[in-house]
């Protein structure tokens, strides 16, 4: 694995402590959330670089080719499939403006994962979610095109959101939509979503 660099946030960052790999899932230019053990915690963009946290790394930067449960599949491969079922699905960091069409037709057993793309809208997202979807540090400014449900986490930070329109009606686990255009109440979410954990704005 390659060092981090220093300014270089269009690849894939981990880092590692304790001999245990945590992933951060968003960054912004002050904070950099990070998911382990199944739950989210906050570090500052500053402690993070400092090493305190740990040593930061990178995985390899990803080809042309999209990976999917460890195999990897041409556009056109995806494409001729009618259903794509696959434990998680990773699409971070590939300056998509909008879904692959292919997507529309997967069954994601675990999570999903679009997040720090150009999107603008979520039209076009998997048939259904069973873990949680994240689709964080985009240009989203409703949530159309969302899953009806996803099994466990709907994160929705670090976009334009102006509207909740289009968001999951049940979601399993937490809600988050923090660091938004519009400063949301949680009244609000739970007017468009059945959120069965934690609901953060």
């Amino acid at each position: 694995m390659n060092k981090y660099k220093l300014g270089d946030l269009k690849v894939d960052v981990v880092f590692k402590n304790d001999n245990e790999i945590r992933t951060i899932i968003a960054i912004s230019k002050t904070m950099a959330i990070y998911a382990f053990g199944g739950l989210e915690n906050c570090v500052s963009i500053d402690s993070l670089l400092s090493g305190k946290y740990g040593e930061l790394i990178v995985p390899a930067i990803k080809t042309e080719t999209y990976e999917i449960d460890g195999k990897k599949y041409t556009e056109e491969q995806l494409n001729s499939m009618e259903v794509i079922k696959c434990k998680t699905l990773n699409l971070v960091y590939l300056e998509l403006t909008t879904l692959p069409a292919w997507v529309a037709k997967c069954i994601v057993l675990k999570d999903f994962h679009c997040r720090t793309n150009n999107l603008t809208s979520l039209q076009g997202s998997p048939k259904s979610v069973g873990g949680s979807f994240y689709c964080t540090d985009n240009k989203l400014t409703n949530l159309k095109g969302a899953p009806k449900s996803v099994g466990r986490g709907f994160y929705c930070y670090f976009n334009n959101l102006t509207s909740l329109e289009g968001a999951p009606e049940n979601v399993g686990g937490q809600f988050f939509c923090i660091e938004n255009t519009k400063k949301f109440t949680e009244e609000e979410v739970r007017a468009v979503s059945k959120v069965k954990g934690r609901i953060r704005v």
